[in-house]
Order: structure tokens, then C-alpha cells, then sequence
């Protein structure tokens, strides 16, 4: 994902997508989101409005992503 896509939409545009993580990514607590992992985007960076932030199944949440290390998934 390029971070112009994520410029042209909005935060409820990416709410509840699913995407793949392409690199691991650890939250300031220490846990970490391993590359290839399935995440749900919860939304936009309040500050980084060119990033987004994530949810992991096992509930790990981490702000800021770089959309570049996201593939959006098609949902049936």
C-alpha cells in the first residue's frame, strides 16, 4: 500500500480492512506483530496522517505503521 492511497481515503475507508504485515513490528510495551501476520487497521495516526494503526488477532495493538509495510486484503 503507498502512502498517497492512504492520503486520498479516509479513516472510515480503512476501519476494519484486513491487511498483511510485511515486516515485524513491536508496540512500545515490547510485543511484536511478526511479518505475515493478518491485521485489522482500527484506523488513521492522529499525527501521522499518512500512517495507520493495527490490531492483531491476539490483540496487540500498534500505532503508526508505515502503509508501505501493508498489503491491503480483498474481502469476499
Amino acid at each position: 500500500m503507498t502512502t498517497a492511497f492512504v492520503q486520498r481515503n479516509t479513516r472510515d475507508f480503512f476501519n476494519g480492512k484486513k491487511a498483511k504485515l510485511t515486516v515485524e513490528y513491536k508496540n512500545i510495551g515490547g510485543e511484536a506483530v511478526e511479518a505475515g501476520t493478518t491485521v485489522t487497521i482500527i484506523g488513521k495516526h492522529f499525527t501521522l496522517k499518512n500512517h495507520l494503526n493495527i490490531k492483531s488477532d491476539s490483540g496487540i495493538q500498534i500505532y503508526g505503521i508505515d502503509p508501505e509495510h501493508l498489503e491491503l486484503l480483498k474481502t469476499p
